[in-house]
């Protein structure tokens, strides 16, 4: 015989009859997780075309749950770290176009690093520039 379970209560067990404020919504996500990622090409123009790799997955609840904070670790992306700066590298189809993307992170103090990301239609011969993120420490 099946155990009947109230309306109010997810499969997960967790009672959803109180107010939602939806502060815990994403508490199933706790815990270390391996992670199987299909991502559509930029290029893709069959629909049955995926780039499939692996991951994983940690997340941790902060602020008394009402957050969460997720660490990952995948990358189809290679390369290589020296002096305090990492440069990592792809190659997709965009638009028709082969093209390299970099990703570097740099060490800038203990204080600040700097993400970026460019592109390149040439081989790596010049890149374009599209994306920068600055981290200062609080």
């Amino acid at each position: 015989m099946s155990e009947l379970v109230s309306p109010a209560t997810s499969a997960s067990g967790l009672d959803h009859s109180e107010e939602r404020t939806g502060v815990r919504d994403f508490d199933f996500l706790h815990g270390r997780w391996l992670v199987h990622n299909r991502r559509r090409p930029r290029s893709a123009t069959c629909p049955t075309e995926w780039e499939e790799f692996e991951g994983r997955s940690v997340v941790r609840a902060f602020w008394d749950g009402a957050g969460n904070m997720e660490e990952w670790e995948a990358s189809p992306r290679g390369g290589i770290i020296r002096s305090r700066r990492g440069e990592f590298f792809a190659q997709e189809d965009i638009a028709g176009r082969s093209t390299l993307l970099r990703n570097t992170w740099e060490e800038l103090s203990a204080y600040e690093c700097r993400w970026e990301q460019s592109f390149s239609h040439d081989g790596g011969r010049s890149w374009q520039l599209d994306w920068t993120m600055a981290f200062t420490r609080e």
